[in-house]
């Protein structure tokens, strides 16, 4: 986030608490979770494996940690997802508005990855980077 990843420990922190304290908005199992979350074609952690994942470096991304991030930052998300194949219909590929978020305000843009090889049948994609507009020099 921001040109850096020196940040990273601090926004993983945040998210901690935003899903700390708003726990209801984190957990599929939940009547007022986040309307991501309970999406037929998206997979969401238990409450307990989002928190593992959020407040541990080097774990796997999901959507839950970016609903946070963007209740944290106050900014919409859009997610994009590569197509795996021309009839993939990514799900992820979605605008992220995490609580209290004005879905209309200025956005930050990530794209789904992976950090592993990418040769055969199974492609882990397990993490975001961030999508930069830089000028051209």
């Amino acid at each position: 986030m921001f040109g850096t990843q020196e940040l990273h420990k601090e926004l993983r922190f945040l998210a901690c608490i935003e899903i700390g304290e708003n726990t209801t908005v984190y957990d599929p199992d939940s009547s007022g979770c986040h309307a991501l979350l309970c999406r037929y074609d998206i997979v969401a952690p238990a409450l307990s494996e989002l928190i593992h994942e959020v407040s541990s470096a080097g774990t796997s991304c999901c959507v839950g940690a970016l609903i946070a991030l963007s209740s944290v930052l106050h900014v919409p998300i859009s997610s994009y997802y590569p197509p795996i194949s021309s009839s993939f219909v990514a799900p992820l590929t979605v605008d992220i508005v995490g609580r209290g978020v004005d879905y209309y305000s200025r956005r930050i843009a990530v794209m789904w990855s992976t950090i592993g090889p990418t040769s055969g049948e199974t492609i882990n994609i397990n993490h975001v980077v961030p999508m930069i507009n830089t000028p051209y020099h």
